[in-house]
């Protein structure tokens, strides 16, 4: 009897505690992001704080996002543990334990925000203690580099779509090659405070 306590006890718990761990949400990588979301928010204005809050929560490290400041057309996101279903360790797991997430999802989100959001002057990314800045102007001018038909108009939604169906892998390839986030993040750095 006593026996048999043991098991239903012993079974209990474990039952108990791989539920609770299949509770947390998983973090959206690189590899992860759903893009057929992206044409919804084509010609997002910076000022449209609940659609460019739904984008981020889209993008990779989307499930860490904390809060968005839009002054000026500057948009500001932070990123980083608040009350929700991803424990503080899942967070910095994902954000640290690889020295490449962190480029690799801020040069990411960088384009697309720069693709998605027009009218906005500068993104801003935040993330515990580093911050990374580009200015739209900067970024438009290095996507235009790296895709000689970078869309001249980004509130012309048919472009546009066409422009991301066409080059999602691309762009996925090119935040994914070393080289190519070296030269990016020397003239961009993401520094400490």
């Amino acid at each position: 009897m006593n026996r048999c306590m043991n098991l239903i006890l012993s079974v209990t718990f474990i039952v108990a505690l791989c539920s609770g761990c299949m509770d947390y949400k998983s973090i959206t990588t690189i590899d992860s992001v759903k893009e057929s979301f992206l044409p919804s928010y084509i010609g997002t204005n910076s000022d449209e704080i609940s659609n460019v809050s739904a984008l981020i929560k889209q993008l990779p490290g989307g499930e860490t996002f904390k809060k968005i400041n839009v002054q000026g057309e500057y948009v500001r996101i932070t990123y980083g543990y608040s009350q929700g279903a991803i424990p503080d360790g899942q967070i910095d797991n994902y954000w640290f334990g690889k020295p490449s997430t962190l480029s690799e999802t801020f040069l990411y989100n960088a384009i697309y925000e720069a693709i998605l959001i027009p009218n906005a002057k500068a993104y801003e990314v935040i993330v515990d203690n580093r911050r990374f800045e580009v200015s739209k102007e900067e970024m438009q001018a290095w996507l235009q580099q790296h895709f000689p038909d970078f869309p001249e108009n980004l509130y012309n939604g048919k472009e546009v779509n066409h422009f991301l169906m066409k080059h999602q892998q691309d762009i996925q390839q090119l935040v994914q090659t070393p080289s190519v986030r070296k030269a990016f993040f020397s003239r961009h750095p993401i520094t400490k405070f």
